[in-house]
């Protein structure tokens, strides 16, 4: 069977001095390669052929055979690194908290292992509106960006 860390190497190798980076990788039985990157910029078609070539240029099917797959990181999934909330400053959330309550807003920071968020909503008679909240990571289950098309 392959080794997920001899991909993770070939990857990481190939995606050096970019500003792409590996998100999500694994090895199934079969040798079923899956990975997902994602980037400070977007991540083009192009990115994701070229890293397919490169990975299956240093394998070799005559020895193990196997099926590779890239894939960039969408927009509906959850992020899985702190590099993400940086790229995402700026957009719309939506944060599962680990009691699973949800909290939408607007990213506006990150520092340390703390996320600053504008909470969405309309101020209601005789309520405080929160201006600023800052979340700790370690309370945050899932955060994902949400899509808005108005």
């Amino acid at each position: 069977m392959i080794e997920k860390n001899n991909i993770v190497g070939l990857a990481d190798e190939f995606l050096q001095n970019t500003d792409k980076y590996v998100v999500d990788l694994q090895v199934k039985p079969g040798n079923i390669i899956a990975v997902t990157i994602d980037g400070d910029t977007p991540v083009t078609i192009v990115d994701c052929i070229q890293l397919s070539k490169f990975i299956e240029s240093k394998l070799d099917r005559e020895i193990e055979d196997f099926d590779l797959k890239i894939s960039s990181f969408g927009a509906e999934k959850p992020f899985k690194m702190i590099r993400q909330y940086r790229k995402n400053i700026g957009r719309d959330v939506e944060i599962i908290m680990e009691d699973d309550t949800i909290v939408k807003g607007k990213l506006l920071d990150i520092v340390d292992e703390k996320i600053k968020i504008k909470p969405a909503g309309k101020k209601k008679k005789n309520e405080t509106l929160i201006e600023e909240l800052w979340i700790d990571l370690a309370q945050v289950k899932q955060t994902k960006c949400t899509l808005s098309f108005k």
